[in-house]
């Protein structure tokens, strides 16, 4: 079933781009009958338009746009309708201005503002929700936003370099209370003075323990039997008996704690040891959940519980396993095995010394701190989790230049976080998912992106470099802040210009616009991110979230924005990055492509009343159902290999422009009367573009193809939909 639901949507809504600009008149003959003035005539190999007789110079891309540019100018780009002419294609460039006028954030200092702008063409703003607060989160309203949005799309879950991207996560889980905490360090003080070395547990390796765990699929609390298989200075290895994991794989796990808590002992600090053993214990067991490739997967945790004692714990439903323990994904999610040629064990590595920055950042922040300690935010703490890992890509390198990971790019960057960004799946960062609040509930992933790349801009821009975490922890500790006052505390001594959490957030916004080579706006060149517009001209932006907008001219700031939406400015257009479309697995080659976060951006990227008429469709009709949200989640699976196909094959194309010409009067029905009916003709055209994609897919997509076919021919596919 999940193959004929995660190909359906791109037959209908993929390839959408391809239909014909207006103002532009179609047929063989130049002038058509009616129209004098369109002498201009154009073939690109396929289809003849005309073009009107002071535009003489024919325009036309690899996605079946055409339009047309005077004398003297060259085709540009027609996915940035500034863009579609150009006199030279000479790159422009970004400077972000310093001026403003002055304005007082509400709880915070004063800062710099900038509440509207005189722009010239091509500029860019940035509309920010300047709330900071991590724990309760306060949309507000942009207001009708000035401008218009730039680089829309619903790309595919896959990376530059053709690999899946990777979603894995772990989970705040409910905090124990600090009166719990305080009363079991009471008991545990008394019980030391008593305490004698054989009333310690010390497990060696062929040792077993039990160990209390809950999974989303478990409905009561179970205990895991599971051995110390390897044992090394700081940590035992234990792994669930139900289980079997190499050897070397355990070597490995064992060999590399070593070096992790060596890394997060020189940046954040050390664990304090809950059982006297002075070993963390690592346990890698069966999770019994629905973690999977396609829809992400839990790949560990910390649970600050298990400090606590059990009989306190057990009186509120919770298990606590009464040492310092850090859980780690032993059994693979499902469809790692035929969507990924990584080890599982290998790609999942890093978990650990994210999982252990957790505990370390709990034993600082909250057990060792007595009546003051509290927990930082949690995006605060996850940040850390992210930068401990490339922290440890750094160190790995340092000593082996040569060294590589599957989740690693470039200098020791995290790929699947940046990627994320690049790709966002869900349309949630484009349209303001806060940096502060943590939505379990959402689109978590947005959340790990913007702090892991929050957290890198702060390393590659402070003054100490990976250090700013833990001055951050010494400054809230210091300071009795648990928040982003921390941050801007730390930050503010070791960033020039940075007075308030509004100036970070403003830099940080503009560096993942600007992604300058140097300086305050980019990532000194160490990855590049492409920031996107929103999907609509007025979003609710969350805490410290931010949305794009590019506008012409001179603009203001609307007057029913939100209380805490600032508006900045950018002083000259954004030459866009250049991202690759992944080859599929018919032997196609690899496209490389710019003006977008990747190949199907560019796709999806222009702006036109058939284009919104796909978005209306998706967004009103298919989101109403299970199914139909099902479908836009998974439907990606396969977009890279089509996308190759349908931009290295002029014939596919050609034949894709054609079917989606036919379809739209169906979509449209769709949406007006939220039911979608297919004439025989329809269903022949789409059957007739299933045989030519055939001709270049690689056996997943084949079978999907196949099972698409077949659910036309049967009604199958409109009677799962059940849309009406």
């Amino acid at each position: 079933m999940k193959l004929r639901i995660y190909f359906q949507l791109p037959l209908l809504l993929f390839f959408h781009p391809l239909l014909l600009p207006q103002g532009i008149s179609y047929g063989q003959n130049c002038p058509p009958s009616g129209f004098p003035e369109y002498t201009i005539e154009c073939f690109d190999g396929f289809d003849y338009f005309c073009c009107h007789q002071d535009f003489t110079v024919c325009c036309f891309d690899d996605v079946f746009n055409y339009w047309c540019c005077p004398a003297g100018t060259s085709c540009g780009d027609y996915y940035n309708a500034d863009q579609q002419c150009l006199k030279d294609s000479s790159p422009s460039t970004t400077t972000i201005p310093e001026g403003g006028t002055t304005t007082t954030v509400p709880g915070s200092d004063t800062t710099t503002t900038i509440p509207g702008g005189s722009s010239s063409a091509g500029q860019y703003i940035a509309a920010i929700n300047i709330n900071g607060n991590g724990e309760n989160d306060s949309p507000e309203s942009s207001g009708t936003l000035p401008g218009t949005s730039f680089f829309e799309s619903t790309p595919m879950l896959y990376r530059q370099d053709g690999k899946p991207l990777i979603r894995w996560h772990d989970q705040p889980f409910p905090r124990p209370d600090l009166s719990s905490i305080r009363q079991t360090k009471e008991v545990l003080k008394k019980r030391a003075e008593t305490l004698h070395s054989e009333d310690v547990t010390v497990y060696d390796v062929g040792d077993t323990g039990f160990f209390w765990v809950k999974d989303n699929n478990d409905s009561a609390w179970r205990q895991v039997s599971a051995t110390v298989q390897k044992s090394g200075t700081h940590a035992n290895i234990f792994v669930d008996n139900t289980i079997s994991i190499s050897n070397e794989n355990l070597e490995e796990y064992a060999t590399e704690f070593e070096t992790m808590y060596t890394v997060v002992r020189d940046n954040i600090g050390v664990f304090t040891d809950r059982n006297g053993d002075n070993k963390v214990a690592v346990l890698l067991y069966a999770m019994n959940d629905d973690g999977s490739v396609a829809t992400g997967y839990m790949g560990g945790y910390f649970w600050s519980k298990d400090y606590l004692n059990d009989s306190t714990t057990s009186v509120q439903g919770i298990r606590s396993n009464e040492m310092d323990i850090i859980y780690i994904r032993g059994n693979e999610p499902q469809g790692w095995s035929t969507e990924t040629d990584y080890d599982f064990y290998n790609y999942n590595l890093t978990t650990l010394v994210h999982e252990y920055q957790h505990l370390v950042h709990f034993c600082i922040k909250v057990w060792t701190q007595g009546n003051s300690g509290d927990f930082s935010d949690v995006w605060i703490d996850e940040m850390m989790a992210m930068a401990s890992e490339t922290m440890y890509f750094k160190y790995k390198l340092q000593n082996d230049t040569a060294y590589s990971h599957p989740s690693m790019q470039g200098q020791g960057y995290l790929a699947d976080r940046i990627e994320y960004y690049n790709i966002d799946p869900r349309d949630s960062i484009k349209n303001g998912h806060g940096l502060s609040f943590w939505d379990n509930q959402g689109d978590v992933f947005a959340n790990y992106t913007l702090s892991y790349l929050f957290g890198q801009y702060l390393a590659i821009q402070s003054s100490t470099g990976q250090d700013i975490f833990k001055a951050i922890l010494d400054y809230m500790i210091a300071n009795g802040v648990h928040d982003y006052q921390g941050v801007v505390g730390a930050a503010s001594q070791r960033i020039s210009g940075i007075g308030s959490w509004e100036d970070l957030l403003k830099s940080f916004y503009f560096a993942n616009l600007a992604n300058e080579a140097s300086g305050r706006y980019g990532y000194n060149s160490n990855f590049t991110v492409s920031a996107q517009g929103p999907t609509a001209d007025s979003v609710n932006i969350h805490n410290s979230g931010a949305v794009y907008r590019k506008v012409d001219g001179a603009w203001s700031a609307p007057a029913d924005a939100g209380p805490s939406i600032r508006f900045h400015e950018t002083s000259a257009s954004v030459t866009p990055g250049t991202t690759t479309v992944p080859s599929g697995g018919g032997g196609d080659t690899t496209t490389t492509v710019s003006g977008g976060a990747c190949g199907i951006a560019r796709l999806l990227g222009h702006k036109s009343a058939k284009t919104a008429l796909i978005r209306n469709f998706r967004d009103t009709v298919l989101r109403k159902t299970g199914y139909g949200r099902e479908l836009i989640d998974l439907y990606y699976l396969h977009t890279a290999e089509v996308v190759s196909i349908v931009t290295n094959k002029p014939k596919v194309r050609a034949l894709a422009g054609k079917t989606l010409v036919d379809l739209l009067p169906a979509l449209d029905y769709a949406v007006k009367k939220n039911h979608l009916k297919l004439t025989s003709f329809e269903i022949s055209r789409i059957n007739k573009l299933c045989e030519a994609l055939k001709q270049h897919a690689g056996p997943d997509l084949t079978y999907a193809i196949e099972t698409l076919q077949n659910d036309l021919l049967t009604g199958t596919l409109l009677n799962d939909l059940t849309i009406e």
